[in-house]
């Protein structure tokens, strides 16, 4: 990672990321002493961030993790497994950039100047750029009428919303392709012969980034294409650099599910436990595909973070992209073990936040003294005979009685 000015937004979002509050955001910078184990805890609401020092170090404190959690199923709650309801940043605010000297138009609404924010629609006052259902459309609109100069469609997946700067478009959304097997995984792992187990079905959410250059914008061209492990939270661009905000929780490939009672339930917990034990640092970590290359982990385990609060083994990952770069590489990742709900960020920081929900104890009940129940007296209800007349029976003509 450069150490310029304009790239003190990443370092600094090691000072801000995870900021675990009710109602309030409080953080401190991280710890520069990257020693072994866990982080211990703080004193007051300051959370404190330190990177692991070791992939010893992150295996340990992410299967410490994960034993608290794990349950027939995995584990009991993944951070934003499931993906129904993807984290939100904070919305843009009523006024949009102000157009420049020289400069007859306006950007995309934004919350501070000079931090670009992703958009279903972008311009750069001669051609407007627009995602919609997964297409890419360049409308030129230079003359009296707007006409449309090309239509991109990607094949590979689901644009969603874009970042533009220059004659560069960087396109952010869903994966369409089956993630490929980490390197090195074992297949006896994932279909394991234990009686009554099944293996775990393994998670599918994937993000897809997509380099675009429109330099000729009848003619746009993908120069680089990303998948990630994980969802995309939101994204912000200061100065031509973009900072990728992704949650993952990645788990390792051998785990199970029960295929039917009780038994199995406890022998698969017994599995998942063991198989968590065993599991190496790198499949703990978000994968990447850049383009044809084959998958590997997003982040180095010496980069990710671990806060003085927090569970789950969630990761937040931050990609910084140069959008005036034809590939996307992953040479410049940060992260932190926990969860993604909101982003800030203005021009020299970037701030990831979760909540830290109030801790419910259970609620005693209160004695209640048994009351006598005196039995109720039944008379039984004496049933009277209906009688019953006889019904005459009419004999059929021709027939013999």
């Amino acid at each position: 990672m450069g150490r310029s000015p304009r790239n003190a937004t990443l370092r600094r979002f090691a000072g801000a990321l995870l900021a675990l509050a009710l109602g309030a955001t409080a953080c401190t910078p991280p710890s520069t002493d990257d020693t072994d184990g866990a982080a211990g805890g703080s004193s007051g609401d300051a959370i404190t961030l330190a990177r692991f020092a070791s992939c010893d170090a992150f295996a340990a404190e992410v299967q410490r993790r994960a034993l608290v959690d794990v349950s027939p199923y995995g584990l009991e709650s993944p951070a934003f497994a499931t993906g129904a309801t993807d984290a939100v940043a904070l919305e843009a605010g009523d006024a949009g950039a102000a157009p420049t000297a020289g400069q007859d138009f306006s950007g995309t609404n934004v919350q501070e100047e000079g931090v670009d924010e992703p958009d279903v629609v972008k311009t750069d006052g001669r051609f407007v750029y627009s995602v919609a259902d997964g297409v890419l459309r360049i409308v030129d609109v230079r003359g009296a009428r707007p006409e449309v100069a090309a239509i991109l469609r990607a094949s590979d997946g689901v644009p969603r919303e874009l970042l533009l700067h220059g004659t560069r478009l960087l396109l952010l959304g869903d994966d369409a392709k089956a993630p490929p097997p980490p390197p090195g995984a074992d297949p006896q792992l994932s279909e394991p012969a234990d009686v009554g187990v099944l293996p775990l079905p393994p998670l599918a959410v994937r993000t897809r980034m997509w380099a675009v250059d429109v330099g000729a914008p009848s003619d746009p061209r993908i120069t680089s294409t990303m998948a990630v492990d994980g969802t995309l939270v939101t994204s912000r661009a200061v100065d031509g650099t973009a900072r990728i905000v992704l949650r993952s929780t990645p788990l390792p490939e051998a785990l199970v599910m029960p295929g039917g009672g009780a038994p199995d339930a406890e022998r698969a917990v017994a599995i998942n436990r063991q198989r968590i034990r065993d599991a190496a640092a790198a499949e703990w970590l978000p994968h990447a595909t850049v383009d044809d290359a084959p998958p590997e982990p997003l982040v180095t385990c010496t980069a990710v973070h671990r806060s003085s609060q927090g569970a789950g083994t969630g990761i937040v990952s931050v990609l910084s992209v140069e959008l005036d770069r034809p590939e996307l590489a992953t040479d410049r990742v940060d992260a932190v073990l926990g969860a993604a709900e909101t982003v800030y960020a203005d021009r020299d920081s970037l701030y990831v936040t979760t909540s830290r929900w109030p801790q419910i104890l259970p609620v005693e009940p209160l004695p209640v003294e048994p009351l006598p129940v005196e039995p109720v007296p039944v008379e039984p209800v004496p049933v009277e005979p209906v009688p019953v007349e006889p019904v005459p029976v009419e004999p059929v003509p021709g027939e013999p009685v």
